[in-house]
């Protein structure tokens, strides 16, 4: 059964109709998103009658349907198929359900997805939508995508892969950057090089500040070493050592500020074949 719902109400969760919750406008009136006491979204159309619409059609336009708890207006056929509109079927096989939409043929593919979103509860970012086996962008206009009256369209439903992750600089500031999980860390290490100059090759990317930590594998995916939303890294840009031995050589090695100082003679050993057992080493300085 419809929601009843007295015009005060109405105006108090659309923001008395205002045109920044407006979702669209048709021939019979505006549709405006609307937030109810409990959180939930639904959608609201504001009918109006204009001159030269029959009766009959009218009346058709005033069929309300509830679908997910979100009560919605479902537009006549009659109606759809008039000027811009037209109606098309959408087929959501992860939930076996095939729904119709009556949409605009001016209207793009994101208005159909906050459709879908509205009546089955698919977030519009976890929504692919896919025609004649073709991907649709979420600008394209329906009309040029060759989408015409009772066409077919297929929705994949994907898991979020956007997601966010801070990468805080030895400490001195902490950025945001936006990523996908499929990113390898060496993407995101190109990222930061775009941003602030690091070279890729030269930075260090940790996923805690604790001294154990391990180095993030450059060519595994974020996902893969189970980095998540609002993950937290620390940057640590590599910087050069130089080290002379006994013989009068002078080593030059990158590291990092987290590297010990076994680390070191390991670097050491496999560059020069020198056995940390029998050496001492002695700081001159930094560099």
């Amino acid at each position: 059964m419809a929601r009843q719902m007295r015009l005060q109400q109405l105006k108090d969760i659309t923001g008395n109709f205002s045109k920044e919750q407006e979702l669209g406008r048709g021939g019979f009136g505006v549709v405006y998103k609307a937030i109810l006491k409990n959180g939930v979204s639904v959608a609201v159309k504001r009918l109006e009658v204009n001159p030269g619409i029959q009766d009959k059609q009218f009346k058709n336009e005033i069929n309300l349907v509830v679908l997910n708890g979100v009560t919605v207006m479902q537009l006549s056929k009659e109606y759809a198929r008039t000027v811009d509109g037209m109606c098309i079927s959408v087929k959501i096989p992860s939930i076996a359900k095939t729904i119709e939409l009556s949409v605009k043929k001016s209207d793009i593919v994101a208005d159909v997805k906050l459709q879908i979103e509205l009546k089955e509860g698919i977030h519009l970012d976890n929504q692919i939508l896919m025609y004649a086996g073709r991907h649709l962008g979420d600008s394209q206009i329906l009309s040029e995508c060759g989408l015409s009256d009772d066409h077919i369209l297929h929705v994949l439903v994907s898991p979020a892969d956007k997601m966010c992750v801070y990468i805080n600089i030895r400490d001195t500031r902490t950025v945001r950057v936006d990523v996908r999980n499929w990113y390898t860390v060496a993407d995101v290490k190109l990222m930061v090089e775009t941003m602030f100059g690091f070279p890729e090759c030269s930075q260090t990317l940790l996923p805690t500040k604790s001294g154990d930590a391990i180095e993030l594998n450059g060519t595994q995916t974020l996902k893969d070493q189970n980095i998540k939303n609002n993950a937290v890294l620390m940057l640590l840009p590599d910087f050069p050592i130089f080290i002379k031995t006994w013989e009068g050589r002078t080593l030059t090695m990158v590291v990092s500020s987290f590297h010990t100082e076994e680390d070191i003679w390991e670097k050491i050993q496999k560059k020069s074949m020198i056995n940390p057992k029998n050496t001492f080493s002695v700081t001159l300085g930094m560099f």
